[in-house]
């Protein structure tokens, strides 16, 4: 997941032996990443341990078909011999190399994103994790062996070369079963955080001090979209999103853009004149749609939003959710009024509203010292936003700058890989899919997955099977998509945020150097482009200890605890 311009401090050459594990779901997936593996490495059982030294990959393979390569090194041996007088397992200790660690900890935030919003509990120094694992030589030669978490890593100096007697803790043959025996308190009825997104919205709660951003399925955010059909109720969510091209004129996408919002307003414009959906002016001048001859205004739209993410949430957590606690960003003055309004005609009360950046850096921790300066860095779906915050102590902050772009986020890169898939099947075929409003959209959807999946992998086929229909039979769209692609197409989209990064920087005269923290939130942080840059602008390492499209629901569900406190 790191970028292949990283700075690596072991140079990249041919790894004769290999290590493979296999996280058959996200709920694997996460226990891997959040078994101590990015800073400890792993112990590999083998009766013929490797010498010290030696170069080896350690290849994850994931769901939906995803791999995750990571290089290390041996840094410890145990031979069968003093395993047998020490009453340990034979094997080595793998340390991973330090360019590994950000794709460890966006794997972290991905497996927690896909698995059902439930981030894996601290697993104690008296516990332990084993996976199966396959061994491989470089002559084609392996065999099944087991791989456990490190609870220690050895202790060695930066450069410093560890030698065969170097001490490492890890795990024996078994592992200890987590404890299942407590039940959830349902004494007092919890207060909910929603994250009611640009493109997609969430929703979480605190359980037992820590949160968990409830999910249906696996799936722990939903779409920003309703559909009303010829019959039927609405459809919310990710039904609705399959109906974006077959029923253009009733589907709503992303709301939160218009609520709030005046009709008039010039920055609505050419969004309103460019959508399929008819808007009309409300008698107060607020944007109303039309939809089988009947009148709804923005807040209806968005209350079936917020009704079935409230409804994912009892499920998901066996409580009723009737008090919530909402976000918004800074800007937001009438928007806020609106945002209520409509999570009030879902039923829900509103006790709490926090400023988005402020969410996130909740999330983050407020903890950091007094005084520091934090900036939140939101790059959404729909939106972006960066925020200057000056912590005042006892987990309080204040405001001291602010600058978006309303009109630029993740969508823009699903565009951009799409259009560039589009000219090279036009060229090939002859057919521009930008004008087939079905096709584009099966093209746009398989955009936004392949740019998701490069937050994992170095490279990924983007493929849309049977797109178009010719006298020959079924043509299928296929592109080779890797991170330097990617960088072409989106980087002026990157550089664009960072545009809005040093405007606010110059208005609260202060220089990147001063900046102590930097948090990153929104879905499209996770990708390694934005993360790379990021680090560059700010002269620093950016540590994200949680998954970044799920920041400011995280954030909000600790207000509503906060809230709930006192």
């Amino acid at each position: 997941m790191s970028s292949a311009k990283t700075t690596r401090r072991h140079p990249r050459f041919s790894t004769p032996w290999a290590v493979r594990l296999r996280a058959p779901d996200w709920a694997d997936a996460l226990q891997l990443a959040t078994g101590n593996i990015s800073r400890g490495g792993l112990f590999v059982r083998c009766e013929q341990p490797i010498p010290v030294g030696t170069r080896l990959q350690v290849v994850l393979s994931l769901p939906e078909e995803m791999t995750l390569t990571v290089e290390g090194e041996v840094v410890h041996a145990i031979s069968p011999e003093r395993a047998r007088a020490e009453g340990m397992a034979p094997g080595i200790g793998i340390r991973f190399d330090e360019s590994a660690a950000i794709d460890l900890n966006l794997l972290e935030g991905m497996a927690a994103s896909n698995s059902a919003g439930q981030y894996a509990a601290p697993i104690a120094e008296d516990q332990y994790l084993s996976w199966s694992a396959v061994l491989a030589d470089g002559a084609g030669s392996e065999h099944t062996t087991t791989a456990y978490k490190l609870l220690e890593t050895p202790a060695i100096a930066p450069g410093e070369q560890a030698d065969g007697d170097a001490e490492l803790t890890f795990a024996p043959d078994e592992p200890t079963p987590p404890d299942a025996s407590k039940t959830r308190d349902l004494s007092r009825e919890p207060i909910f955080g929603i994250d009611f997104g640009t493109t997609f919205t969430s929703i979480a709660v605190v359980e037992r001090g820590r949160v968990r951003v409830l999910a249906e399925g696996n799936q722990t955010s939903l779409p920003s979209v309703v559909c009303y059909p010829d019959e039927g109720p609405p459809l919310v969510g990710w039904p609705a999103r399959e109906q974006i091209a077959h029923q253009p004129s009733t589907t709503i996408i992303s709301p939160k853009r218009l609520i709030g919002r005046r009709f008039r307003d010039p920055g609505l414009a050419t969004y309103l004149a460019s959508s399929p959906v008819r808007f009309l002016e409300g008698p107060a001048g607020q944007v109303l749609l039309e939809v089988y001859g009947e009148q709804l205004s923005v807040e209806q739209v968005g209350a079936e939003i917020f009704q079935r993410v409230a409804s994912i949430g009892e499920a998901a957590s066996m409580c009723p959710v009737r008090r919530v606690v909402l976000s918004a960003p800074v800007s937001y003055t009438d928007e806020r009024q609106a945002l209520r309004r409509s999570a009030e005609l879902a039923g829900l009360e509103v006790v709490g509203f926090i400023d988005e950046p402020v969410s996130a850096a909740l999330a983050f921790g407020m903890n950091v010292e007094r005084g520091a300066t934090v900036a939140v860095y939101d790059f959404g779906g729909g939106t972006f936003d960066f925020t200057l915050l000056k912590m005042t102590g006892h987990g309080t902050c204040e405001v001291i700058g602010e600058a978006g772009d309303p009109w630029l986020g993740g969508d823009d890169f699903d565009h951009a890989i799409a259009c560039h898939a589009a000219e090279q099947f036009r060229d090939r075929h002859g057919v521009d899919l930008r004008e087939r409003k079905v096709e584009w959209q099966r093209l746009l959807f398989a955009a936004q997955n392949a740019k998701r999946k490069l937050s994992v992998e170095k490279s990924v086929e983007l493929q849309v099977r049977a797109i178009l229909l010719s006298l020959r039979g079924p043509i299928d769209l296929y592109l080779l998509l890797d991170r330097e692609l990617l960088g072409e197409l989106c980087g002026k989209l990157v550089e664009r945020s960072f545009a809005a990064v040093e405007l606010c920087l110059e208005l609260a005269e202060l220089t990147p150097a001063q900046i102590d923290h930097v948090v990153l939130t929104g879905g499209t942080s996770r990708s390694p482009l934005v993360r790379a840059r990021a680090q560059q602008f700010f002269g620093k390492e950016i540590t994200v200890n949680y998954d970044p499209e799920l920041g400011v629901v995280s954030g909000n569900a600790l207000f509503g605890q906060i809230l709930r406190s006192r």
